[in-house]
């Protein structure tokens, strides 16, 4: 009976991490992304949001797969941008670049109200497939199954990140609950 309520008591725990209490990114008013980006809080945040897969993206040597947390991770740990803090906090962006590599960057949507979280990274390389020039976006949530249910706020958020960076990718593909790829074609032109 003990070990049954310590595994009842663990399953919680683990299955709280997914639904933490978004708060303490409001309250701690961040100013850029990497004082975000380096909150334990904030990793674990991004890792029970995001898909465990593993890809190619360019960012690591030999062609090798890393997990798109670790490439997520990657281009946010760089030259930071300001943070915004939109509608009275329940929305909070944050982007930044990839150190030595500023064309590859990434993108963080937090809906703080309904604790929803959405990544993108702006990458030149899929696998084994290269963009050298207009790069691609991989947007990716657990949080939605498809592309067209992403909420309006996040397109709007979006679009302006898109005219501030100057960014118009070839591709763009969508990583939902279930781990698939999607291709679309770039609407944001």
């Amino acid at each position: 009976m003990k070990k049954l309520s310590l595994y009842i008591f663990l399953g919680l725990l683990w299955c709280n991490v997914g639904f933490a209490n978004f708060e303490w990114i409001k309250t701690g008013k961040f100013s850029n992304t990497n004082q975000l980006v380096w909150k334990d809080m904030f990793q674990q945040m991004i890792k029970s949001n995001i898909s465990s897969e593993k890809f190619y993206l360019g960012m690591s040597s030999n062609n090798k797969k890393i997990s798109l947390f670790d490439n997520f991770l990657k281009v946010l740990r760089g030259p930071p941008n300001k943070i915004k803090y939109l509608e009275n906090d329940r929305y909070i962006v944050a982007s930044a670049c990839r150190a030595h590599s500023c064309p590859e960057k990434g993108f963080v949507w937090i809906d703080t109200k309904e604790k929803l979280l959405i990544g993108l990274i702006l990458h030149y390389f899929f696998e084994k497939e290269e963009n050298l020039d207009d790069g691609y976006f991989l947007i990716f949530s657990k949080n939605y199954q498809t592309f067209d249910k992403l909420p309006e706020q996040f397109f709007i958020s979006l679009k302006e990140w898109i005219k501030e960076e100057k960014i118009s990718p070839e591709k763009i593909r969508f990583i939902g609950t279930d781990n698939s790829i999607k291709e679309f074609p770039n609407t944001f032109k």
